[in-house]
């Protein structure tokens, strides 16, 4: 959402996903309510962390398969360099797990 308002870009979708129960990683990454994007050419997803990257994977097929002609690319504030899929861009590499405070506030 901050990234939109700072490029005034009025598009700005959620994907949800669901591949972690607490700090326990589940068999397979669920995506749902993926938006309607067949006027858009170029599409930036954007995530908080490329942990495992399964979650950018299974994001990136679902809507590959929705949206062939679609061009994605993807960012990332966290990146681990062990992930099974490279954001296009990122920016820090953590060492270690991150707590982002929107999980603890949560609970």
């Amino acid at each position: 959402q901050m990234l939109g308002e700072f490029y005034d870009i009025r598009e700005v979708y959620a994907i949800n996903t669901i591949g972690y129960n607490d700090t326990k990683k589940l068999d397979e990454v669920k995506v749902f309510n993926v938006p309607v994007l067949e006027k858009n050419q170029k599409v930036l997803i954007v995530d908080d962390i490329v942990d495992s990257g399964d979650t950018l994977v299974e994001v990136l097929k679902a809507l590959k398969e929705k949206y062939p002609k679609t061009i994605f690319k993807t960012a990332s504030i966290f990146y681990k360099p062990t992930a099974i899929i490279k954001p296009t861009w990122w920016v820090k590499e953590p060492k270690g797990w991150i707590e982002f405070f929107w999980s603890e506030d949560l609970k």
